[in-house]
Protein backbone atom coordinates (compact mmCIF):
# COMPACT_ATOMS: atom_id res chain seq x y z
CA UNK A 1 0.00 0.00 0.00
CA UNK A 2 1.31 3.46 -0.96
CA UNK A 3 1.25 6.26 1.59
CA UNK A 4 -0.65 9.38 0.59
CA UNK A 5 1.46 12.51 0.62
CA UNK A 6 -0.38 15.06 2.76
CA UNK A 7 1.40 18.12 1.33
CA UNK A 8 1.13 18.48 -2.44
CA UNK A 9 2.48 22.01 -2.78
CA UNK A 10 5.74 22.40 -4.68
CA UNK A 11 6.48 25.88 -3.28
CA UNK A 12 6.13 27.16 0.30
CA UNK A 13 3.28 29.58 1.04
CA UNK A 14 3.85 32.96 2.62
CA UNK A 15 1.07 34.58 4.65
CA UNK A 16 0.10 38.04 3.45
CA UNK A 17 -0.73 40.75 5.98
CA UNK A 18 -4.45 41.48 6.05
CA UNK A 19 -5.73 43.91 3.40
CA UNK A 20 -2.32 44.46 1.76
CA UNK A 21 -2.49 42.37 -1.45
CA UNK A 22 -5.53 42.03 -3.68
CA UNK A 23 -6.53 39.93 -6.65
CA UNK A 24 -8.73 41.29 -9.43
CA UNK A 25 -10.74 39.10 -11.81
CA UNK A 26 -10.40 40.29 -15.39
CA UNK A 27 -13.63 38.54 -16.37
CA UNK A 28 -16.00 39.88 -13.71
CA UNK A 29 -14.19 42.89 -12.20
CA UNK A 30 -14.47 41.23 -8.78
CA UNK A 31 -11.78 41.98 -6.21
CA UNK A 32 -10.66 39.86 -3.26
CA UNK A 33 -8.06 39.90 -0.49
CA UNK A 34 -5.09 37.55 -0.91
CA UNK A 35 -4.47 35.39 2.18
CA UNK A 36 -1.19 33.74 1.15
CA UNK A 37 1.14 33.66 -1.82
CA UNK A 38 3.78 31.34 -3.29
CA UNK A 39 5.82 31.01 -6.46
CA UNK A 40 3.22 28.56 -7.72
CA UNK A 41 -0.07 30.17 -6.77
CA UNK A 42 -2.15 31.91 -4.13
CA UNK A 43 -5.13 31.65 -1.82
CA UNK A 44 -7.75 34.37 -1.46
CA UNK A 45 -11.07 35.00 0.22
CA UNK A 46 -14.08 36.43 -1.60
CA UNK A 47 -17.79 37.07 -1.13
CA UNK A 48 -19.56 34.05 -2.56
CA UNK A 49 -22.19 36.21 -4.23
CA UNK A 50 -19.55 38.28 -6.02
CA UNK A 51 -18.72 35.91 -8.88
CA UNK A 52 -18.43 32.34 -10.13
CA UNK A 53 -15.44 29.97 -10.03
CA UNK A 54 -14.57 30.23 -13.71
CA UNK A 55 -14.12 33.98 -13.37
CA UNK A 56 -10.73 33.54 -11.67
CA UNK A 57 -8.86 32.06 -14.67
CA UNK A 58 -7.07 35.35 -15.51
CA UNK A 59 -6.22 37.73 -12.69
CA UNK A 60 -4.19 40.78 -11.70
CA UNK A 61 -2.39 41.20 -8.37
CA UNK A 62 -2.24 44.62 -6.68
CA UNK A 63 -0.42 45.86 -3.55
CA UNK A 64 -2.18 48.51 -1.47
CA UNK A 65 1.02 50.33 -0.43
CA UNK A 66 2.28 50.59 -4.03
CA UNK A 67 -0.56 51.91 -6.17
CA UNK A 68 1.46 51.64 -9.40
CA UNK A 69 2.49 48.01 -8.78
CA UNK A 70 0.55 45.35 -10.67
CA UNK A 71 1.20 41.84 -11.91
CA UNK A 72 -1.21 41.82 -14.82
CA UNK A 73 -3.03 39.08 -16.73
CA UNK A 74 -1.82 36.01 -14.84
CA UNK A 75 -3.27 32.79 -16.28
CA UNK A 76 -4.51 30.56 -13.43
CA UNK A 77 -6.06 27.18 -12.82
CA UNK A 78 -8.56 26.56 -10.02
CA UNK A 79 -7.28 24.19 -7.30
CA UNK A 80 -10.11 24.55 -4.76
CA UNK A 81 -13.06 26.80 -3.98
CA UNK A 82 -14.62 26.05 -0.59
CA UNK A 83 -16.89 27.63 2.00
CA UNK A 84 -14.96 29.60 4.59
CA UNK A 85 -15.81 29.02 8.22
CA UNK A 86 -15.73 32.46 9.78
CA UNK A 87 -15.00 32.86 13.48
CA UNK A 88 -17.99 31.99 15.71
CA UNK A 89 -20.01 30.76 12.71
CA UNK A 90 -21.03 27.51 11.12
CA UNK A 91 -20.60 26.46 7.49
CA UNK A 92 -24.30 27.08 6.84
CA UNK A 93 -24.81 30.63 5.68
CA UNK A 94 -21.12 31.48 5.46
CA UNK A 95 -20.84 34.60 3.30
CA UNK A 96 -17.29 34.00 2.04
CA UNK A 97 -15.30 31.35 0.21
CA UNK A 98 -11.62 30.41 0.12
CA UNK A 99 -10.18 29.85 -3.32
CA UNK A 100 -6.81 28.44 -4.33
CA UNK A 101 -5.31 29.22 -7.72
CA UNK A 102 -2.27 27.78 -9.45
CA UNK A 103 -0.23 30.04 -11.73
CA UNK A 104 -0.08 28.38 -15.16
CA UNK A 105 2.23 30.25 -17.52
CA UNK A 106 4.09 33.16 -15.98
CA UNK A 107 5.91 35.52 -18.33
CA UNK A 108 9.40 36.77 -17.36
CA UNK A 109 8.07 40.16 -16.20
CA UNK A 110 5.37 38.45 -14.10
CA UNK A 111 8.02 36.15 -12.56
CA UNK A 112 10.23 39.15 -11.72
CA UNK A 113 7.40 41.01 -10.01
CA UNK A 114 6.30 37.91 -8.12
CA UNK A 115 9.89 37.42 -6.88
CA UNK A 116 9.86 40.99 -5.60
CA UNK A 117 6.65 40.39 -3.66
CA UNK A 118 7.94 37.18 -2.11
CA UNK A 119 11.52 38.24 -1.42
CA UNK A 120 11.04 41.82 -0.26
CA UNK A 121 7.51 43.08 0.18
CA UNK A 122 6.12 40.28 2.37
CA UNK A 123 9.24 40.29 4.55
CA UNK A 124 9.04 44.09 4.84
CA UNK A 125 5.42 43.93 5.95
CA UNK A 126 6.33 41.23 8.46
CA UNK A 127 8.95 43.57 9.94
CA UNK A 128 12.14 41.86 8.70
CA UNK A 129 14.79 44.66 8.79
CA UNK A 130 17.01 42.80 6.30
CA UNK A 131 14.46 43.35 3.52
CA UNK A 132 14.35 47.03 2.73
CA UNK A 133 15.11 47.00 -1.00
CA UNK A 134 12.62 49.11 -2.96
CA UNK A 135 10.76 47.70 -5.92
CA UNK A 136 12.42 48.36 -9.30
Amino acid sequence: MTAIKSELRVFPRYPVPEDEFFIFSRRSSAMAAIKNLSRGGLQFEYASVACHEEEWNRVDIFVRRHSQFCIAAIDCGLIYNIDNLAENRTFSGSPTRLCGLQFLRLKKEQERKLEFLLDYEIANLAGDPACREPWR
